[in-house]
């Protein structure tokens, strides 16, 4: 999409459930990669200073000059990633989050509470790599294992745990989001 020169919203309020936005300075521009996770043809905006340079589909590059690109792709929970790759200078500035999203509040608490922060990270590795290996049997038998007919053996866990499961990892992923990680076995 071509650009329309429409002005950066702030983000404010309730935007911090459904939008990410991202900053980074190059040369003496700010540039920011604006989302709406909730945006099902998952649009990536890049802004220079403001305005609106261009609109694209994730993975999304977008060519600032001969030798910088602005590279975003959105994953299921949030961002894989938010790039500016200078080739110029052999050097990758990742966007920092603006003020007022939930990526920015989480990385807030990263730098006020180290301690909490780490422990939280490793909680939420610890659900997903629980949920992955008790739901991976699951999802194989219901489709891969009535085409070949050898089921993988699974656990039969209560349905108050498996809920509680889900629901840890729907957290796990968020937090991991939001603190802009991803692996693509984790968490896609």
């Amino acid at each position: 999409m071509s650009a329309d020169n429409r002005p950066l919203r702030p983000v404010r309020g309730w935007d911090l459930l459904w939008r990410g936005s991202f900053a980074a300075q190059h040369g003496n521009s700010e540039y920011v990669i604006d989302v709406d996770y909730f945006d099902f043809s998952e649009r990536i905006h890049l802004y220079c200073d403001g305005a609106l340079l261009d609109i694209k589909k994730s993975p999304a590059t977008f060519a600032l000059n001969a030798d910088t690109e602005v590279v975003a792709a959105m994953s299921l929970y949030g961002m894989k990633r938010v790039d500016l790759i200078d080739r110029a200078r052999g050097a990758t500035t990742h966007f920092q989050p603006r003020a007022g999203t939930a990526e920015a509040w989480r990385a807030a608490l990263a730098q006020r509470h180290p301690i909490l922060s780490r422990w939280i990270g490793i909680a939420s590795w610890t659900v997903l790599a629980c949920a992955a290996a008790t739901q991976l049997p699951v999802l194989f038998n219901s489709s891969v294992a009535q085409l070949t007919g050898s089921p993988l053996p699974q656990l039969e866990l209560p349905v108050w745990l498996n809920t509680m499961l889900g629901i840890a990892g729907l957290l796990a992923a968020l937090d991991r989001a939001l603190q802009l990680k991803y692996n693509r076995w984790l968490d896609d």
